[in-house]
């Protein structure tokens, strides 16, 4: 039984725009002119290919033979490349995986190194703040076992690493109380104040839950195994602030936090080079932490709502527009109170402020169009946030000399 035009019509559409190729029932029709489905064909299939598909009047299962039959009558290529032996492919393989392996720890001991810093730095001014969020503990070490990568990666894990079912310390921050008590990278973890530590699937989950359960400036003693010996390992744990960081594969230049995390995406980290650049990233995003800006403009926002409810009731007003008002009431003066206490806590972190204000002359480069100050934008244009953070950094410098405490003005 020959198709009806329709269905022929929709499979060409669907290869057209890279879609499934074989179509068995319902009338479908294509949005796009016959010129612009040529068109799209040719580029992706080719002359040939495209010539026999058009040409096919022929059911669902009969266009596929013919797509086959097609392939054979094209031209093809015509150089006779050096094979590749399978064993090499897989060795390369192994290379590459190793590769991506510890870049990815690489990058991850950048970021802890800087949040931590920051985080002790917020640490102590968090108990000081009236908007800030309570206090966390943490070691400052990172830890995994074999299950702890994906499928795909567990054998380079376990070769580069030599992870197996135990859990094993893979780093440690320095200036934590992990690397001051002596934890060492390669120590197996055995047991938290006398609690043995799971092991095998579980293991990674569990034990994360039991260190996160631990309060800011506990005693505990943890016993590992190093070197055929188990060892018990005393130490405090550290008192931090300003939310936890995660990573996302966004390629846009960005950085934010929902009040609890801080949200990265690669293509800042890329951006980002410098350690003091990327540490003012970090430390603006926790300053609106400790500030409380996100509750705050959730507070606005809501307030705005319920303006709009009664104009919207009264039949009066644009649906949404007060509530888009008060979540933009004094944005613009809370990016600017993270700026300058995250300059704050760089200082306290040890880190120099000569170049930080320099950041905004380099993304000015990738967003020229926010250079200049702009009323109903969410943030102050970047030639002014250039000459605020000069303005911080001398007022930091003045205290320094001064020995006055390096503490925001309020």
């Amino acid at each position: 039984m020959q198709q009806e035009p329709g269905i022929r019509l929709s499979a060409i559409c669907r290869i057209a725009a890279g879609q499934s190729l074989i179509v068995t029932s319902g009338q479908h029709h294509c949005p796009e002119t016959p010129r612009i489905i040529r068109d799209r064909l040719i580029m992706r299939l080719g002359y040939c290919l495209t010539g026999a598909l058009i040409g096919a009047r022929l059911t669902g299962i009969f266009l596929v033979v013919s797509f086959s039959l097609a392939l054979g009558a094209c031209s093809t290529p015509t150089l006779k490349l050096p094979g590749v032996a399978p064993a090499l492919q897989a060795h390369e393989e192994e290379k590459q995986l190793a590769l991506v392996l510890h870049e990815r720890l690489r990058s991850n001991a950048r970021l802890d190194r800087i949040r931590y810093a920051l985080a002790l730095a917020a640490g102590r001014l968090c108990t000081t703040m009236d908007d800030a969020p309570p206090l966390t503990s943490a070691i400052g070490m990172r830890f995994a076992n074999k299950h702890s990568f994906v499928k795909t990666e567990q054998d380079s894990a376990m070769r580069e690493l030599k992870v197996g079912n135990a859990l094993q310390v893979l780093q440690v921050i320095p200036g934590s109380a992990a690397a001051r008590s002596g934890l060492q990278p390669a120590d197996i973890l055995v047991a938290v104040n006398g609690t043995p530590l799971p092991v095998g699937d579980d293991a990674p989950k569990y034990s994360a839950d039991i260190f996160s359960s631990l309060q800011p400036g506990q005693e505990i003693v943890i016993t590992v195994q190093r070197d055929g010996g188990l060892h018990d390992i005393a130490l405090t744990t550290d008192s931090l602030c300003g939310g936890n960081l995660i990573r996302s594969s966004s390629a846009q230049i960005n950085a934010r936090t929902n009040g609890k995390q801080i949200i990265i995406s690669e293509g800042m980290l890329r951006f980002a080079k410098d350690d003091t650049q990327l540490a003012l990233v970090i430390g603006h995003e926790m300053a609106h932490n400790l500030l409380g800006h996100v509750p705050k403009t959730q507070i606005n926002a809501l307030t705005g709502a319920a303006i709009d409810l009664a104009t919207t009731a009264a039949g009066v007003g644009i649906p949404g527009a007060f509530t888009f008002s008060g979540a933009s009431l004094y944005s613009q003066a809370f990016e600017a109170e993270a700026d300058y206490l995250a300059l704050y806590l760089l200082a306290d972190a040890n880190y120099s402020l000569d170049e930080t204000a320099a950041f905004w002359r380099r993304l000015a480069q990738t967003a020229p169009q926010y250079i200049t100050a702009g009323r109903l934008r969410s943030h102050p244009s970047f030639a002014q946030r250039f000459q605020a953070m000069e303005a911080t950094k001398r007022e930091i410098d003045t205290k320094r000399a001064t020995g006055d405490p390096l503490r925001p003005n309020q």
